[in-house]
C-alpha cells in the first residue's frame, strides 16, 4: 500500500509540472509565431518594393517566394496568390517545402518531449523523499536485489505465499522500469537524426529509416550506465541528503531500463510511421 501511494503522489506531482509546463510551452510558441508572422509580412512588403529600387538586385529563394506566394496568418504556410491561379502547390516543390511549423511536432517539440522526460525519470525514481529521515532509516526494511532475475523470484514467491497484492505491484514495477526507458532510447535517436537531417537536410522519411544495430547497441549501453547512475543515486541516499538507502536498489532495475532503451531505439521507425507528432512523412509526393 505504501508504494501505491508513493506512486499516487508521484503520478500528481508530474501531471501538475507537464501542465505548467504545457502551458507555458504554448504561450511561448503562441509568442514566437506572432512575431515570425509579423516579420514575415515586414520582409514580403520590402521585397515588393526592392525590384522597384534596385535595377539588378540578386533575386533569391527567400525573397522570390513572397511575390509568388502569399502567407497564411493563422498557420504560416504558402498559399497561391489570386493573379497567379496557376501557381504551383508548395508540396509540389519539395526544395523548399518548410517542415511542419507546429510547436507540438518535431523538431520543435523535442526540447519539450525531453524537459517533460528528464523531469518524470527524477520524479519518479527519487521521490518523495522521506519527510524525517532518520525516523524513516530506523524503521527501514531492505528489499535491495543484487542477483540478477532475483525480483522474478520473488513476485512468484509471493503469490506462493498468497500476498497477491505485493505480488502485483512488484510485478508491475518490473514492467514500468521497462516502459520508464523506453522514451529514452526513442528520443536519444531521434535526436541524433534530427541533428543529421539539420547538417544534410532531407525529407521527413528519414526518422522511418532503419537504425544500425551497432547505434541500437550504443544506445542501449548509455541507458544502462543512466540506470546505473539512477541506483547509486539511491543507493547513497541522494549522495548523503538522505541519511541511508532509502529507496530499493535492484540489479533487475538495471537490466529492466537498460532493456527499455533497447526498446525505444527499435520502436522509434514504427512510432514515426504512425505517429502524427513525428511529422516523419515524406514531403516528396510520388508520381
Amino acid at each position: 500500500m505504501y508504494t501505491a501511494i508513493n506512486w499516487a503522489l508521484d503520478l500528481g506531482l508530474y501531471a501538475v509540472v507537464c501542465a505548467i509546463t504545457c502551458a507555458l510551452w504554448w504561450l511561448l510558441g503562441r509568442r514566437r509565431d506572432s512575431g515570425r508572422l509579423s516579420s514575415a509580412g515586414g520582409t514580403s512588403s520590402e521585397d515588393n518594393q526592392a525590384p522597384r529600387r534596385g535595377g539588378r538586385a540578386h533575386l533569391t529563394v527567400v525573397r522570390a517566394l513572397p511575390l509568388i506566394y502569399r502567407r497564411s496568418k493563422r498557420t504560416g504556410a504558402l498559399l497561391p496568390r489570386e493573379e497567379n491561379p496557376d501557381t504551383p502547390m508548395t508540396a509540389e516543390i519539395p526544395v523548399i517545402a518548410a517542415p511542419a511549423s507546429s510547436m507540438w511536432r518535431l523538431p520543435r517539440a523535442l526540447p519539450l518531449a525531453w524537459f517533460l522526460y528528464v523531469v518524470g525519470l527524477l520524479i519518479i525514481t527519487l521521490l518523495p523523499l522521506p519527510s524525517d529521515p532518520v525516523a524513516a532509516c530506523a524503521a527501514i526494511i531492505h528489499w535491495d536485489n543484487y542477483t540478477p532475475f532475483g525480483s522474478f523470484v520473488a513476485v512468484v514467491e509471493q503469490f506462493r505465499d498468497g500476498e497477491n497484492l505485493r505480488g502485483t505491484l512488484y510485478g508491475l514495477s518490473i514492467l514500468l522500469n521497462i516502459a520508464l526507458f523506453v522514451p529514452f532510447g526513442a528520443l536519444a535517436e531521434t535526436s541524433w537524426r534530427i541533428r543529421r537531417m539539420r547538417s544534410a537536410p532531407a525529407d521527413g522519411s528519414r526518422l522511418v529509416r532503419s537504425i544500425p544495430h551497432r547505434r541500437v547497441l550504443a544506445w542501449a549501453a548509455i541507458g544502462c550506465l543512466l540506470s546505473c547512475l539512477i541506483e547509486l543515486t539511491q543507493y547513497t541516499g541522494l549522495f548523503g541528503v538522505v541519511p541511508c538507502t532509502y529507496r530499493v536498489v535492484d540489479i533487475d532495475d538495471v537490466i529492466m531500463n537498460t532493456l527499455g532503451a533497447y526498446a525505444g531505439v527499435r520502436l522509434l521507425p514504427f512510432m514515426a510511421r504512425n505517429s502524427r507528432f513525428m511529422g516523419a512523412s515524406p514531403s516528396i509526393p510520388r508520381a
